[in-house]
């Protein structure tokens, strides 16, 4: 089952890297060594390019361990 504050933050990493699903995501993901990440802070959405396994990885803007991948976030890894 899935997390919902997850779902919540692949729907903001998906809007914020302009995708139009997470299919589209996970294709470019999945053809790349590099994955979008998120932060996971309730009130940070700082993004960047991660590897694809990350989490945690660390977020440049709290300056926490808290930066997560797509596909981690999508449950595929």
């Amino acid at each position: 089952m899935s997390d919902p504050r997850d779902d919540a933050k692949l729907v903001k990493l998906i809007e914020i890297e302009g995708y139009k699903s997470i299919e589209a995501l996970m294709e470019t993901v999945f053809s790349d060594s590099v994955s979008p990440a998120i932060c996971m802070n309730e009130r940070c959405d700082f993004t960047c390019k991660m590897e694809p396994d990350q989490d945690p990885g660390r977020c440049d803007e709290c300056r926490t361990n808290t930066m997560r991948a797509a596909s981690v976030l999508a449950g595929l890894i």
